[in-house]
């Protein structure tokens, strides 16, 4: 299964997930897709303006795992390509099981054992991708020849937000970037079972905001960026508490001791809000800043989900400190159902689109048909 792509400025990378389509189980009654726990993760890298007189289809193989939605993808100058997205460890359609029939080893589902979907994890991946690689012809069960990479992939990064839904700074779609957002997933959180029961649509009980540290970021022909990491207020630095100090405090205060090496320093900072116990979050959406052209400048919107009340609110927050909370709460009286995938478009865009739109049709006379 393709749930999600991502788009360089010249390749488009197909994440191809181990949920298998069987014609036959669906005619015998059985569900459309069913989880492979044997089968690799595959990347399919497809150039962007169609040509493929040269082969340049390619496949590439990885361990297995679920792909989330991707954060940013971008070339390097050597040709290479960076994609980066979030990869569970496990089954995250856990109502698609595996098919005894393709994957006999795997455990049967047991009606009478709860689903666990929250026990996974789903950290942000980071693959380098040479879309030049040498490669071999491969014979698909189904009898078609494809060309597939002859060196698997492993990640380059493995960072454990434990996150989804990520999302960048649309501006910097195809473009190196330091920001993105996600809803995370934080079992160490208090959540009230008794007041909310299970978690509809999975335990995102906080927001996050990631930034790559200098070492992770490609700007131009550079590998590292040309701006530093922002010190982010309340957040957490490569895993460690940061508050938010006044600097007369902290001047005075003594020396703290120093904090245990991190394994994920290098990685980047995270700046984490949790609303409460009794409430989750769905997907981030990102706003741009109209009197900012900086990358991250702006806000996150999303819907929070009150599970002990049934209802909705829509919060908006500073992109770059989501710890401090929301700026604005809007508090809706009734329950929306959970809903994914939105984008935030400007009026004078949509205006913009329309007049282009009518231009065109009055331009082939097809006006008078609407």
């Amino acid at each position: 299964m393709i749930h999600d792509c991502g788009v360089s400025e010249n390749w488009v990378v197909l994440p191809l997930t181990p949920l298998k389509m069987d014609l036959e189980r669906m005619k015998r009654g059985g569900e459309k897709f069913a989880w492979d726990p044997e089968e690799d993760q595959w990347y399919g890298v497809v150039p962007r303006d169609g040509n493929d007189e040269n082969g340049e289809v390619i496949w590439f193989r990885a361990d297995n795992g679920f792909h989330g939605h991707v954060a940013g993808c971008y070339e390097l100058p050597s040709g290479e390509i960076i994609i980066d997205l979030t990869v569970a460890d496990n089954n995250v359609f856990y109502w698609f099981p595996p098919d005894p029939k393709i994957t006999p080893s795997a455990p049967p589902l047991d009606p009478k054992v709860p689903l666990r979907p929250n026990k996974l994890t789903s950290p942000t991946m980071r693959w380098i991708i040479n879309p030049h690689a040498a490669r071999s012809p491969f014979v698909t069960p189904q009898g078609d020849t494809i060309l597939v990479a002859d060196a698997r992939l492993t990640p380059a990064v493995v960072w454990p937000t434990n996150g989804e839904f990520s999302r960048i700074d649309e501006r910097y779609i195809t473009k190196p970037y330091r920001h993105f957002w996600q809803a995370v997933v934080d079992p160490s959180r208090p959540y009230d079972f008794e007041k909310c029961g299970p978690p509809a649509g999975g335990l995102f009980n906080c927001l996050g905001h990631f930034t790559w540290s200098d070492a992770h970021f490609h700007s131009g022909s550079s590998p590292l960026g040309s701006d530093p990491p922002p010190v982010v207020p309340n957040g957490r630095s490569h895993g460690a508490a940061a508050p938010d100090v006044p600097a007369s405090e902290s001047a005075s205060a003594p020396p703290a001791p120093p904090a245990p090496p991190s394994p994920y320093a290098a990685y980047g900072t995270s700046d984490i809000y949790h609303a409460s116990p009794t409430t989750t979050f769905q997907e981030p959406t990102f706003i741009p800043s109209p009197t900012s052209k900086k990358e991250g400048e702006g806000y996150i919107i999303a819907l929070l989900n009150h599970l002990d009340q049934l209802r909705n609110d829509v919060v908006i927050f500073d992109a770059l400190n989501l710890a401090q909370g929301p700026i604005t709460i809007i508090h809706l009286p009734m329950k929306l159902k959970l809903g994914l995938h939105g984008n935030w478009v400007e009026r004078e865009e949509i205006k913009k689109w329309n007049k282009g739109r009518l231009l065109a049709l009055d331009a082939a006379g097809a006006k008078g048909n609407l």
